[in-house]
């Protein structure tokens, strides 16, 4: 499905605290949200649901997957937010793909993923 300003956000987070911390995050942000926990299931929801943007973690090297397949379907490419503890590993390949990259050791890591997905 195409990017939608109205879309909900696609939320992949393979730990299941952090995925509960986002949801939550999201909900008090009144952005719809989609919940997942493995790259399968994003490139489904991808496929199936009206979108404005996408959160993910590294999801084990599995991100590239998940944020081509997003940007494929129309997802605006810096609408799709990759967030890691380790943000020199895919600094390159992010900049490359045109993606936003969020550090988890920045204090506000979490409001700078709901301005850019906002």
């Amino acid at each position: 499905m195409p990017y939608s300003e109205e879309g909900k956000v696609l939320v992949v987070e393979d730990d299941e605290a952090m995925l509960s911390l986002m949801g939550r995050k999201f909900r008090e942000a009144n952005l719809d949200s989609i919940l997942v926990g493995t790259a399968a299931q994003a490139i489904q929801a991808i496929g199936e649901a009206q979108l404005r943007g996408l959160y993910l973690d590294g999801l084990n090297g599995g991100w590239e997957w998940v944020a081509n397949a997003a940007i494929a379907a129309g997802i605006i490419p810096h609408k799709v937010v990759l967030v890691t503890s380790s943000p020199g590993a895919y600094i390159d390949k992010a900049a490359e793909m045109g993606v936003s990259l969020v550090s988890r050791y920045k204090e506000d890591w979490l409001e700078q993923i709901l301005r850019t997905i906002e």
